[in-house]
């Protein structure tokens, strides 16, 4: 039960850190400045507003549908697993929104952008 307690929060937290790097994207972030390549395609073609919003609604239903699926699952890994990679997600997703607030970067996001950059040049 007190894993289902934490798949809860874990959920919790990766609605809320999308949410906060969602509002600081569209405060602070074109088209032209979005290291995502895909992503800045998206922007030039539906709007900056209209692609940030439809990843928000994206990502809320994968994360509700991962939880479903870790709280129905009686395997403990799953749910361990769950905990762990989800609140790493909702870090990452945190130091984004920071560094998109205050547009510095941290070690985190400099640690993303080096290896998504990196991977996009292979």
């Amino acid at each position: 039960m007190i894993l289902d307690f934490l798949i809860g929060l874990t959920a919790g937290h990766l609605i809320w850190t999308k949410l906060a790097d969602c509002t600081t994207t569209l405060h602070g972030v074109t088209a032209a400045s979005e290291s995502n390549q895909f992503a800045a395609r998206m922007m030039r073609r539906f709007g900056v507003q209209r692609t940030v919003w439809a990843v928000f609604a994206v990502v809320c239903t994968i994360v509700a549908a991962a939880t479903y699926v870790a709280v129905t699952s009686d395997h403990l890994a799953m749910k361990v697993v769950y905990v762990v990679l989800g609140n790493a997600i909702a870090i990452i997703q945190g130091a984004v929104a920071h560094t998109n607030m205050t547009h510095r970067w941290n070690a985190i996001t400099r640690a993303v952008l080096y290896v998504h950059v990196r991977g996009w040049r292979r």
